[in-house]
């Protein structure tokens, strides 16, 4: 028994020993003054007691059994805030654990069912479209109802109403409820007789579904129910809010490696330590080198003309978002070589350096430069050994 109670029972105890006294006390001077015949006093006198051991033995065991229920009510709403703790943590988990959408939300929607045998539950999300609603999550729901498709409106049931709103509806009578005239029948025919409707919403209020809660019976939530819905909604959001996140950025990276990929240029990812992290296909088809084979590599393995100290220095030296552009070569799977020109960019990502370089393979450019430097040497050349001026004009 808890505090509460512990000074309940005291106050009973007491209350019931000064009511004894008193009793005691005045019953026997009344019947002192009022009869005088002795044995008609007796008979009074075992009826007294009779009646009071009656009386105030049903008034102690009324309060010791309210006092007992009372306790039991707050054991079972302990052992059940508890189990709603455990269940809210174990979702949690399938979510941190990067675990499928559908399987995180049909593995909240069952500790709820179990917690609560009468409730029949489903998660409903709202498309891209903002005007109608599919069943993600409904382990016990009818099959037949998790294939409606339900548009947002006024008048949609309780999932659509809600949803348009962005407020709750708690039909409590599905067969007179006036949203549900459209669906009415399609939910009765499971007898299912009311249904709970919350929005679940993300950080910015914009409604990303709903959580419906189906009973046999009809009726309104009680405390303990708004309780279980809010605790339902606020997981529901974190696990769709982390899908969500997960998907955009999936997307966002392969539109990303499709754009690298398809980059003329060679790409190279590497650390301050030189060694690779990621490279595109350009890099892959200039050097010879599978994609898994490159990763195995460092920067020292793949230029020619690399010289580790110098290229940290020049590593450190670059702060972030600086670039510099240099020539080098690069050596080919095949061990042949060819002359690249390189952009290199410096990062900072998560608190570490990452470096990206940018190679362009110029062997066309050297060749043509080399060759017009032989021309100006040659020229240059026929004009110093030449015995006749040279006049040269512009026009």
């Amino acid at each position: 028994m808890n505090q509460r109670s512990t000074r309940a029972a005291l106050w009973t105890s007491l209350i019931y020993a000064l009511v004894a006294g008193i009793w005691i006390c005045s019953s026997d001077w009344l019947l002192d003054k009022i009869v005088r015949n002795k044995e008609v006093f007796a008979r009074l006198e075992a009826f007294k007691g009779l009646m009071f051991v009656g009386l105030t033995g049903g008034v102690l065991f009324y309060i010791v059994r309210q006092l007992i229920v009372r306790e039991e009510q707050k054991i079972r709403e302990l052992k059940k805030a508890e189990a709603l703790g455990n269940l809210q943590r174990e979702t949690l988990e399938l979510i941190a654990g990067g675990k499928p959408l559908r399987k995180t939300l049909d593995r909240l929607l069952r500790g709820v069912e179990v917690l609560s045998p009468e409730m029949i539950c489903s998660i409903l999300l709202l498309d891209a479209d903002g005007r109608h609603l599919r069943h993600e999550a409904g382990p016990s729901l009818p099959e037949d109802l998790t294939r409606i498709v339900i548009p947002t409106g006024p008048q949609a049931g309780s999932c659509g109403t809600a949803a348009f709103r962005g407020a709750p509806v708690f039909a409590d009578d599905i067969a007179n409820d006036p949203l549900w005239a459209d669906y009415r029948q399609a939910v009765l025919s499971h007898g299912l007789r009311s249904c709970w409707s919350t929005p679940i919403f993300d950080g910015q209020k914009k409604v990303l579904g709903t959580f419906a809660i189906y009973h046999r019976k009809t009726g309104l939530p009680s405390e303990n129910d708004v309780r279980l819905i809010e605790l339902g909604t606020h997981t529901a959001a974190t696990a769709i809010l982390k899908a969500r996140t997960e998907k955009t950025l999936r997307e966002s990276e392969e539109r990303f490696r499709t754009l690298v990929d398809q980059a003329s240029d060679a790409i190279f990812v590497h650390d301050a330590n030189g060694r690779l992290l990621d490279v595109n296909r350009s890099a892959c088809e200039s050097l010879g080198y599978a994609r898994a084979e490159l990763l195995q590599l460092s920067v020292l393995e793949i230029d020619a003309d690399f010289q580790l100290d110098a290229a940290q220095q020049l590593w450190r030296d670059l702060r972030p978002g600086q670039s510099h552009i240099f020539r080098s070569r690069h050596r080919r799977k095949n061990g042949d070589t060819f002359p690249v020109e390189i952009s290199l960019t410096s990062y900072e990502i998560q608190g570490r350096q990452v470096l990206a370089a940018l190679a362009r393979n110029i062997t066309e450019r050297a060749e043509y430069e080399d060759r017009l430097a032989r021309s100006v040497s040659l020229l240059r050349a026929t004009i110093e050994s030449s015995d006749s001026g040279v006049l040269v004009a512009g026009t």
